[in-house]
């Protein structure tokens, strides 16, 4: 996967895929992408949205 390179994400994607959770894998992989793509502070916003 492109957004392996830690192994908590790694751990997130063995979890999504022993546990068939197809919704979550793609929400997660989703937020392994912003976590990538934006600054801290916008990852604290984005985490007081939800």
């Amino acid at each position: 996967m492109l957004f392996a390179t830690s192994t908590k994400t790694i751990d997130g994607i063995l979890f999504c895929t022993d546990n068939k959770s197809t919704d979550f894998c793609i929400n997660l992989l989703f937020l392994l992408f912003f976590l990538k793509m934006y600054n801290t502070r916008t990852l604290v916003r984005l985490e007081a949205m939800t």
